[in-house]
């Protein structure tokens, strides 16, 4: 039985009669399905054509060429992409994983490409169609991928002067504004302030909590940093976080616990107490 190369898909019957003559003659019923990779064409196909994530990913497809015709064919590889996006193939049975511009795939077989998609930088948040391309010297094949870019999240804390050492004294409150971005394209929701200090320190902040922060827009905090009251001079580290479950970010602060001015006068008074007894103590008891 021979189908034609143009015949629709489908589902045919067909009758086969014997006869013998004198009345003696029998049916068989045969029912043909009749369908486009049956009638030779091949196939490409993606097991999961759509993908999402961030600026910055890169996106793997498994596809699979098949190859429905009796002869081995040659297939050249394409893609059509957004300007800026990078597409290439790496056969399943590539050793040493290299990228090609073609593969052979034998009669009635197929052979597993791995798509990788890399989005520009800059890719702004939306949905893309990449278009892959077999052609052979008798047909070509065609599946799209899809893209959904859902956008980059950052953010980065710091200071307006970006300065991030402070002066403080000990069981004092010292102020320090804080410089908050969103360094992504996409809002940023429920931003949480908090800290890591030395023993017994303290911090509080005018806004402990920033309900939504557009993208690349800043906002300031003022974070009130309280050193322990027995902290003696010297520097010491504080580190301030911001984020939510997206992004966080860290600010190391160097903090100089200096003494007291008061302290420093009445330290200055006893010196100079002492000056004066000793003056007046060899002025008197020199001589002798």
């Amino acid at each position: 039985l021979s189908i034609p190369d143009d015949a629709a898909g489908g589902t045919y019957a067909v009758a086969l009669k014997a006869d013998a003559g004198s009345g003696v003659e029998d049916t068989l019923n045969l029912e043909i399905i009749v369908s486009s990779e049956a009638a030779g064409q091949g196939n490409f196909t993606s097991e999961y054509a759509e993908q999402q994530g961030s600026t910055g990913t890169t996106f793997s497809f498994d596809t699979t060429l098949i190859n429905n015709r009796g002869t081995e064919q040659s297939y050249s590889l394409s893609s059509s992409a957004p300007s800026g996006w990078s597409v290439s193939y790496t056969p399943s049975s590539s050793e040493d994983g290299s990228q090609v511009a073609s593969v052979t795939v034998d009669a009635e077989s197929s052979e597993g490409l791995t798509v990788t998609v890399t989005p520009p930088e800059n890719v702004e948040q939306g949905e893309y169609t990449i278009s892959c391309t077999a052609t052979s010297a008798n047909e070509s094949l065609t599946t799209d991928l899809i893209v959904e870019i859902t956008g980059t999240y950052g953010v980065s804390l710091s200071t307006p002067a970006g300065n991030l050492n402070a002066d403080a004294y000990a069981g004092s409150e010292t102020s320090i504004t804080l410089s908050i971005t969103n360094t992504g394209n996409v809002d940023l929701t429920d931003l949480e302030l908090s800290s890591s200090l030395p023993t017994d320190w303290e911090v509080t902040f005018d806004e402990s909590s920033i309900d939504t922060l557009e993208a690349g827009a800043t906002t300031e905090v003022t974070a009130y940093l309280t050193p322990s009251s027995d902290a003696i001079t010297g520097d010491y580290v504080s580190t301030l976080t911001v984020g939510n479950d997206q992004v966080s970010s860290d600010a190391e602060f160097r903090i100089s616990v200096k003494t007291q001015t008061a302290w420093g006068i009445v330290a200055v008074v006893i010196i100079a107490a002492l000056i004066v007894a000793l003056r007046y103590i060899f002025k008197k008891y020199g001589r002798r």
